[in-house]
Parts: C-alpha cells; sequence; structure tokens
C-alpha cells in the first residue's frame, strides 16, 4: 500500500477514536472537564531495543502560551512515546526528544509547531539509525478570549496537532528506522538454558511455560542382581 494510503487510514481511525471534550451535563452551566490525551488505543511500535528514554530539550519563551491548556504539548508528547513507542528486543536503546512543543499567539492568530526525534543506539552506544518527526499547525484565536475559552480552544488544538502527530512518528518511523520495527509480539530477554526439569503430571499443558524445553529424566542405572 501506498504511504498516502497509509496515511489516509490512520488519519481516518483517529478521527473517529480521539476522545471528545467533556461537558457537564445538568440545567446550570458548569465547568468544562479535560480528560488527558492518551494514544494507548493506537497501533504500538515495538522497537527491538531493550529500552526506551523520554528526553524533553524544549524550553518555551515568554510568548508561549502553552501553559495555559488544560495539558501542555510537552505532555501530550511524552504520553504518545509512552502510549506508542514500546521496548521489545534484547539489546540496545532509542531516546525519544522533544525538540519543540511551541503554542504562541499572534493577533487573531494561534500557531503550533511540534518536533520530535527517534535515536537508536546499539548496546555499545553507538547510534544506528535516527527518524524526525515534524507538525505545524494554525487556527483562529477564539472569540471567548477568557482563562475557561482558551483552555478549550487549546485543548482541541493540540489533539488536533496531536492526531497528525502520531501518523507523522508512525510514517517517519516506519521510512527510516523500518529495520528497528518489530511487527510481531514483543520479544522477551531468553531466558537462562535449562538441561533438565521435572516433566508435568499427564494431561498438563506443557505450553504453559514458554521457553523452556523439558527433557525427561534419565532412566535408572541398571541392577546388577538383574
Amino acid at each position: 500500500m501506498a504511504w498516502h494510503g497509509v496515511r489516509a487510514s490512520l488519519l481516518a481511525g483517529l478521527a473517529i477514536c480521539l476522545p471528545l471534550t467533556l461537558s457537564g451535563c445538568g440545567g446550570g452551566p458548569s465547568p468544562q472537564t479535560f480528560p488527558p490525551y492518551t494514544y494507548a488505543y493506537l497501533r504500538p511500535l515495538r522497537l527491538n531495543v531493550a529500552s526506551i528514554d523520554v528526553v524533553n530539550d524544549f524550553a518555551p519563551g515568554p510568548d508561549d502560551i502553552g501553559g495555559q491548556a488544560p495539558e501542555s504539548p510537552v505532555a501530550a508528547l511524552t504520553q504518545m512515546a509512552h502510549d506508542r513507542l514500546v521496548p521489545a528486543g534484547a539489546a540496545g536503546r532509542a531516546e525519544f526528544t522533544i525538540e519543540q512543543a511551541s503554542l504562541t499567539e499572534n493577533g487573531d492568530t494561534i500557531s503550533g509547531s511540534f518536533r520530535v526525534k527517534v535515536d537508536i543506539y546499539t548496546s555499545d552506544g553507538q547510534r544506528a539509525a535516527f527518524a524526525e518527526a515534524a507538525v505545524a499547525h494554525s487556527a483562529a484565536a477564539p472569540k471567548d478570549q477568557s482563562d475557561a475559552g482558551m483552555r478549550a480552544a487549546l485543548y482541541s488544538f493540540i489533539q488536533a496537532m496531536m492526531r497528525d502527530m502520531n501518523v507523522e512518528i508512525e510514517y517517519q518511523l516506519r521510512r527510516s528506522v523500518g529495520d528497528w520495527l518489530q511487527t510481531g509480539a514483543a520479544i522477551a530477554p531468553p531466558p537462562p538454558p535449562v538441561t533438565q526439569q521435572t516433566l508435568p503430571p499427564p494431561g498438563a499443558n506443557s505450553a504453559a511455560t514458554p521457553g523452556y524445553q523439558l527433557v525427561p529424566s534419565p532412566p535408572p542405572a541398571p541392577n546388577d542382581n538383574d
């Protein structure tokens, strides 16, 4: 399937699954609540490394308004890394770095710029591969400039940017570090070798102990009197 087709299908799934802003119900107005961003419902990206570190290299400028949002862009990007990137190997490590997570307001326009990088390191510390993903959005500032109005607008704005970032990070990882992505189940470190293990009772399922080979006990030594 062409990558533009993959992007389109991912965007369609995200549009359906993204959590909605909740508002109170009842006869009078009630404050809005904003569920934390979560991306665990999306397909995990299993990297052939033993661990993944998240590093925040973004320092907001004096005009940054990300702190007015119910949940900051840095928090959303960190959650994406925890939910989507899974260490599935026995050696090496990956580093997910937040390089840009800015939100600014200029006149009647809100602008956002997110950029992240994923570096893959071998067990001896050598960088073996990397991928970068970036998205940028702009939208009209809300007419309601109250704290509540800005919080609601920024929540939706970050939500839209993260929808695109989830698509972009998957696309860039598959394009740039595809050899380090696993398509099957996560691989745990191999267990220590087993030379002998007591056989289970008759009828027991030997598959209950994955990764181990059951070896029958040796036969008794012959009796000289026989």
